[in-house]
């Protein structure tokens, strides 16, 4: 329940935001014209990008070990200690960014203005993923979504506030995010103060950089996949496709951002199970922790493909809200969807290779060869299919390295997988998902609302012999209403 507990809160609080900012898509895309939207995107590429670099990674090392940790003592100098390799190393490697910040502009093809504000975002977010990565290891539920339930109908109120009343909606959407980073810097600050100490472990940081140094390549090959078509889209073809590919790509993504807020949740509680599979004083408990563990993998597995099913069934409807400038998008959306699956079932079953850290380089090292393949694949195939070859480079990207992760974590830790049920419901899911053929309209809408009953139904309780209605149900109750 724990698991379910905490999934619920994290995703409650990513809808309340998600849903709000979804809703408001449609007047943002027509306040808000494709170019603009392609510059801002290209900014936030950027931003990722650099921030990634300025961490090193070291926040992973709070989330691996965290679970080491014996006492109240031990998790403050943990958490001291890798603040402080976070303070140095992002302090001097963003110096020369803002050295030869003009020369990077003209080659982002960027205004100079813009690179700054997304220099000073990058190096006040670092410090804010910190404390989040602590927060979800402890398994602060409650803490964590209540902190991003505030910080994003702050955003979102401001935001539509500049973006309505500024008539430069490009600094007006820079200006929220860079309010919203030194607001998230505040936060860190606050919920710091009973973890920092300054009792530094140094004999543990050959182990930590040992760690983070190999998450970081697949971090930074992460970001390739994911950012470096939007900025071949921008340099090669314009800032109007980049934004039209930025918006598809983003309701595309959706369900994958869904899955993060459940995956803080997932994450500590396989780590904990993993390490209750390896100190079993018995085969039986042992097995016992290892059936339960694989269900709760073909549920979680599941429930994604439900959630993406749904939104593909609805996708034309969803971009037929937005600007008729905006159409093209919808090619993206749906190919994103698939591609945001196959990211979710990425991270669900690289799960052991994170936990076993004799493997970690391996993650690495698939990360770094999908991000070369589609760096390759960008190059040479957006400037000529443009933001259609973007998105079939991303799913092909990670479905492969979907599969290559899967084969190595079998051989990191073993867990048997019910692939035949899984299987089943993702030939539902096609199915279901298929209804995206009928034109965009309110009686296609009322179609699709009433399957989506029996697609649940068969799903769930006939293959998987799980009541989610009645789960749903039982979980209000326990939860909420108490």
């Amino acid at each position: 329940m724990g698991l379910a507990k905490n999934s619920f809160l994290y995703l409650i609080a990513t809808l309340a935001i998600r849903a709000t900012s979804f809703f408001l898509l449609p007047l943002y895309s027509n306040l808000v014209p494709p170019e603009v939207y392609g510059q801002i995107y290209v900014v936030s590429a950027m931003n990722n990008f650099i921030t990634i670099l300025l961490s090193l990674s070291l926040s992973i090392c709070l989330s691996r070990f965290y679970f080491d940790c014996t006492n109240e003592q031990e998790v403050k100098t943990l958490y001291s200690t890798i603040l402080l390799f976070v303070f140095i190393s992002s302090s001097v490697i963003i110096t020369p960014f803002f050295v030869f910040s003009q020369q990077l502009s003209v080659f982002l093809n960027l205004p100079h203005k813009y690179l700054i504000y997304g220099l000073i975002m990058s190096y006040l977010s670092v410090y804010y993923q910190i404390i989040l990565a602590l927060l979800y290891a402890m398994q602060k539920a409650k803490q964590v979504s209540i902190t991003s339930i505030f910080v994003g109908v702050f955003q979102i109120v401001l935001q539509l506030t500049l973006v309505i009343n500024m008539e430069d909606k490009a600094m007006a959407l820079l200006s929220t995010m860079m309010i919203q980073a030194i607001t998230t810097f505040i936060i860190f600050l606050f919920y710091s103060r009973p973890y920092l100490t300054f009792s530094f472990d140094f004999s543990q940081t050959g182990k930590y950089l040992k760690y983070s140094f190999s998450q970081f390549p697949s971090d930074v090959s992460a970001w390739l996949v994911n950012f470096t078509d939007r900025i071949f889209i921008n340099k090669y073809i314009g800032h109007a496709e980049a934004g039209i590919y930025g918006i598809g790509a983003n309701i595309g993504m959706i369900p994958n951002m869904i899955f993060s807020s459940m995956n803080s949740a997932f994450t500590p509680y396989a780590n904990s199970q993993y390490k209750a599979i390896e100190v079993a004083d018995n085969q039986a408990n042992e097995q016992a922790l290892r059936a339960n563990l694989s269900r709760v993998f073909l549920i979680v597995s599941c429930v994604l493909l439900g959630v993406n099913a749904v939104f593909v069934a609805f996708s034309r409807d969803i971009v037929h809200l937005l600007n008729p400038a905006y159409a093209d998008a919808f090619f993206v959306v749906v190919v994103m969807l698939y591609t945001s699956l196959m990211n979710s079932y990425r991270i669900i079953y690289m799960a052991p290779l994170a936990y076993n850290i004799k493997y970690t380089k391996v993650k690495s090292i698939i990360w770094v060869v999908a991000g070369l393949i589609n760096i390759t694949l960008n190059y040479f195939l957006i400037p000529k299919y443009g933001i259609y070859a973007a998105s079939l480079n991303s799913l092909a990207t990670y479905t492969v390295t979907f599969l290559l992760m899967l084969y190595y974590s079998k051989k990191a830790f073993y867990i048997k997988y019910d692939w035949s049920s899984l299987l089943k419901v993702a030939l539902v899911s096609l199915l279901y998902g298929a209804t995206l053929c009928l034109k965009s309209s309110w009686w296609a809408v009322g179609i699709k609302l009433v399957l989506l009953i029996p697609y649940i139904y068969i799903s769930f309780t006939l293959i998987l012999k799980f009541d989610i209605f009645k789960m749903a149900i039982s979980f209000i109750k326990k939860t909420i209403i108490r």
